[in-house]
């Protein structure tokens, strides 16, 4: 399964107000390299795909319309920390985490953050 863009694997998004856990509205824009596999009618699938820069703009609770209660949280089941439960850092897309650890490889979310492997994490 392919973690959403802003997410690490082994985190998901909580809603802050009123519980959601499922349905998120989230604002990106991705740029990706493609190997397309063309037949010679010109029809063709994609084969793989790379993200190369991923930038994740505002999350919102798609049950209450929240924008600023939106928390990254471990996955049930992860071995990966809470970012949640830090610092409370809060960007401007109200997506809250507690690490503000910053890496880079080239995948940035709107507000600053990146990650190294390849999907931004949510603030």
């Amino acid at each position: 399964m392919e973690s959403p863009p802003g997410l690490d694997p082994g985190h998901r998004w909580r809603c802050g107000a009123c519980g959601n856990l499922t349905r998120f509205d989230v604002e990106s824009t991705e740029r990706v390299r493609r190997f397309w596999h063309l037949d010679l009618s010109g029809g063709g699938t994609v084969d793989a795909e790379e993200r190369l820069e991923v930038s994740v703009g505002p999350v919102t609770c798609r049950w209450c319309g929240a924008a600023d209660a939106i928390e990254v949280v471990s996955a049930p089941g992860s071995m990966a920390p809470s970012t949640a439960s830090g610092d409370g850092v809060t960007s401007g897309d109200g997506v809250t985490s507690g690490d503000g650890v910053a890496s880079a490889d080239g995948v940035t979310s709107a507000d600053g953050v990146t990650s190294t492997d390849g999907a931004a994490t949510a603030r």
